[in-house]
């Protein structure tokens, strides 16, 4: 009987040790008074109804840390997301459309064709050939029709070289 007693007393020693582990707290030891189990830890002598009590407590509190925790960070991604849009509000939009990139390309390539002797788009049909082309044309074959940039050593549609860039600025988003 006592034998049962005293592995019953371990068994619940062992969870009331657990139940403290949070706090890092453990059974100091066991006291069997009777049939009156008591735990005691840091000289306080409790019965097992207090440390399953206690071992709830533990469990509702690592339930309210998880629940703080998750709603720490739904507030740092919403101030992220906040940010992130201020940011993008505060870039000033580009003053120049597509159209306008288009229309300072033209601009740009009209004044390069007639300060040239010779063809500069010698290996697309332009404007300044005699073939009756658009710009549009001459797009469509340096760059694919898109007048952006593209990778690569010549800039934007018309595949400018970098130096024209330096003389009649930006010329490309």
């Amino acid at each position: 009987m006592k034998a049962a007693l005293l592995l019953g007393a371990l068994t619940v020693a062992a969870g009331a040790s657990m139940a403290l582990a949070g706090r890092d707290e453990t059974v100091k030891r066991v006291v069997v008074d009777g049939h009156q189990i008591r735990f005691c830890a840091r000289g306080v002598c409790r019965g097992p109804e207090w440390w399953a009590r206690q071992s709830a407590r533990n469990d509702q509190r690592a339930r309210w840390a998880e629940q703080r925790e998750w709603l720490l960070t739904l507030q740092v991604e919403r101030l992220r997301r906040r940010l992130t849009v201020r940011r993008l509000q505060a870039r000033q939009p580009s003053p120049i459309t597509l159209t306008g990139w288009r229309a300072k390309q033209i601009q740009a390539a009209e004044t390069i064709a007639r300060e040239s002797s010779g063809d500069p788009w010698p290996n697309c049909p332009d404007p300044h050939d005699g073939s009756g082309a658009s710009w549009d044309d001459t797009v469509a074959c340096e760059n694919g029709g898109d007048w952006n940039d593209s990778p690569g050593y010549f800039r934007c549609g018309l595949q400018f070289e970098p130096m024209w860039e330096r003389r009649f600025g930006r010329l490309c988003p």
